[in-house]
């Protein structure tokens, strides 16, 4: 069987990605050869003369040439990581970002929600955010919805591979049985929805803009349309003082909190991310 050296092929990469626009940082390039290799780099340094196979050769430079196509790496590994948890991800799904675990950090550590309390997660996708919400605190029941069937097949999966109690259902929230469909009342409401308007698509790295769903990304030209939708709903699925959470779009942030209000919510906050960008609004109903 013909081996090769495991430092010559990286390099090879490496020097390749060189004369391309899209060029994976050099973790990425760690990543995906001991994804393909089985060879850490702790590894390679202990063994400089490490050798692979032919399949494991071609399977790194696959997901190289995959990688400066402009996929994102995670999509090509097949995972991501979330508040120290490691998700199964792929196209059907947004890739679970940093500014998210705001939300999950609210949950636990803001939201007061007592012992046997209810969340429901509205545009779930991997479900990154109710599944971690479980694990942290088994006393809250999570419940998770998406419009995606392929995307819900991910949650589950994630849910059981992280051994996670959380229900997940295929809904539409613009459905007029939205709510019959619903075990409601719910303490607390969280939602993660599209808050990209259409002509923004341009501004997007194609890692995001060409790999990630777009039916979780973009909101038309109304960058508005989910949160109203949701301060509608809220006092129909929530119970009395139910708490809403939703991420946002840094440059609208204040707009979804002046809607809320306008919609008879109350106790109404703006969280900021590390960069000090508006990120989380919180509300409540009366």
């Amino acid at each position: 069987m013909k081996s090769f050296s495991a430092e010559h092929i990286l390099k090879e990469a490496l020097d390749v990605a060189r004369t391309r626009k899209e060029k994976p940082s050099s973790r990425e390039f760690e990543w995906m050869f001991e994804a393909s290799t089985g060879l850490t780099r702790l590894a390679r340094l202990s063994q400089p003369d490490a050798t692979i196979d032919t399949a494991s050769r071609n399977r790194f430079l696959e997901m190289c040439e995959r990688r400066m196509a402009g996929e994102p790496v995670q999509y090509i590994l097949g995972e991501a990581s979330f508040f120290g948890y490691t998700f199964r991800v792929n196209s059907a799904v947004l890739i679970p970002r940093p500014e998210t675990e705001l939300l999950v950090e609210w949950v636990l550590e803001q939201s007061n929600l007592p012992p046997g309390a209810k969340l429901l997660d509205i545009g779930t996708g991997s479900g990154c955010i109710p599944i971690t919400v479980a694990l942290q605190n088994s006393e809250i029941a999570c419940s998770g919805i998406d419009l995606s069937a392929d995307a819900l097949e991910v949650a589950r999966l994630n849910a059981t591979s992280l051994g996670a109690s959380v229900r997940f259902s295929q809904l539409d929230l613009y459905s007029e049985s939205f709510v019959s469909e619903l075990d409601v009342p719910f303490d607390v409401l969280i939602s993660n929805p599209p808050y990209i308007p259409d002509s923004e698509s341009v501004t997007l790295s194609t890692e995001v803009r060409d790999h990630e769903p777009g039916l979780a990304l973009f909101c038309g030209t109304d960058p508005l349309l989910f949160y109203r939708k949701i301060a509608d709903l809220a006092p129909l699925v929530l119970k009395k003082a139910g708490k809403i959470a939703v991420e946002v779009h840094a440059d609208f942030g204040s707009d979804v909190l002046e809607m809320f209000v306008h919609s008879g919510l109350r106790n109404t906050e703006i969280i900021h991310d590390l960069s000090n960008r508006e990120r989380i609004v919180v509300a409540e109903v009366d």
